[in-house]
């Protein structure tokens, strides 16, 4: 009950007077941050989920991937959950768009607006051009900011009067 009370204390005070400034997800990222560290600062508390579709061809190499990412940037005590996806109901509801996604904190750090739910695999854009999986760059860095919530832009000043 004290931390679904801290919970929503944490997201009035993060949230901008206008949500649409920095982003509802930022919003949600920042809020799940800082209930870690008021817990505690444990990052293993953080959500770290691979999407895959059944039979992913790119599954092992996805894990491995986030595996890496992980420990590079010192969280190897999370852990993280493989989900299989089975169903177009499910996927919408995760914002799963192919596999393999990854979620931090129930958001995935590679979403497009506009892409629809699909049952098939992704593709990510990468410096060599189209990938199975992300360059483990942008992956290190999103674990990063989801683990601090300091390694943020700062929020909007609203004042009163």
């Amino acid at each position: 009950m004290a931390l679904a009370v801290v919970s929503v204390v944490l997201l009035a005070l993060l949230a901008p007077t206008d949500p649409h400034d920095i982003g509802r997800k930022e919003c949600s990222r920042r809020a799940a941050a800082a209930v870690r560290v008021l817990s505690g600062g444990e990052n293993d508390r953080m959500d770290v989920r691979l999407l895959v579709i059944e039979a992913c061809p790119n599954e092992g190499t996805a894990a491995t991937l986030l595996r890496r990412a992980l420990n590079d940037v010192g969280l190897a005590r999370v852990p993280f959950e493989t989900e299989v996806v089975t169903g177009l109901e499910q996927a919408q509801a995760l914002g799963f768009v192919g596999s393999p996604t990854f979620l931090i904190d129930g958001l995935d750090p590679f979403g497009e607006p506009g892409r629809l739910p699909a049952l098939a695999c992704r593709v990510y854009r990468s410096a060599a051009g189209a990938a199975a999986v992300p360059d483990i760059g942008p992956l290190r860095q999103a674990l990063k900011r989801a683990a601090d919530p300091a390694d943020s832009a700062p929020l909007p000043v609203t004042t009163l009067t």
